[in-house]
This record gives C-alpha cells, structure tokens and sequence, in this order.
C-alpha cells in the first residue's frame, strides 16, 4: 500500500480469540477485519470517511419547544424518570401490537439498555 504504516496493537487474550473465531467463521484475515472495523468506527465519528467532522446531535424543534415547561422545575430528575417510563411502556405495547414494524422491537431494545441510566430498575 502506498503510504502505509505498520503499527503492533496488543490485545487481550478474550479479545484475540474473538477475533480469531470471528475471522473463522467469516473466512477473513485478521489484518482486512481490522481494517475494515477502523474505517467503520472512523466514518461513524467523522459521520462520512471524508473525515469531516460530524455535526452534534441535536433536539428538534418540537423537543425545544417543551424546554421552558422544565426549566423553572429545582429538580426534573423525578419527571425524567417518569417520562422514560412512560416511553418505554408505549415502546413495549407498540411492539407488541405491530411486531412486523421495521425498527420497533430494535428501538425498544435500545430503550431498555437505558433503563438504569433514567433510575428505572
């Protein structure tokens, strides 16, 4: 390759093995899969592999205009907490009820991992 570096990257042992099952089972080597998750995680950072900056995330107008209603709350933890709850109870019966909508049993799947993150148990 021109202009390529060598570089030695050191991996746990659990790390390795995965690894090596992965190229496997895949029948790839280990320097392409390598490669490839590289080129993978710096597109998602930069958001293209352009490598210019991706914008921050942020909240819509729909989500803005809710804004001023908590920002006179000393504590909107509690109303965060029951609000997620909320969300994650209509995710649950939406997925229940339409299990052939793309996206709803892997959106739900996402809230659930948030769970401790809003102090639902």
């Amino acid at each position: 390759m021109k202009g390529s570096r060598q570089i030695s990257v050191r991996l746990p042992d659990d790390q390795m093995e995965q690894l090596k099952n992965y190229c496997e089972q895949t029948e790839s080597d280990i320097t392409g899969v390598v490669r490839k998750a590289l080129q993978n995680l710096l597109a998602a950072e930069t958001g293209s592999s352009s490598g210019k900056p991706k914008g921050q995330l942020a909240p819509s107008e729909a989500v803005l205009d809710l804004v001023p209603a908590y920002l006179n709350r000393t504590d909107v933890r509690e109303v965060r907490r029951s609000l997620f709850c909320h969300l994650l109870a209509a995710s649950y019966v939406a997925k229940k009820h339409f299990p052939r909508t793309s996206g709803l049993a892997e959106g739900h799947e996402l809230l659930l991992k948030l769970q401790k993150l809003f102090g639902v148990d």
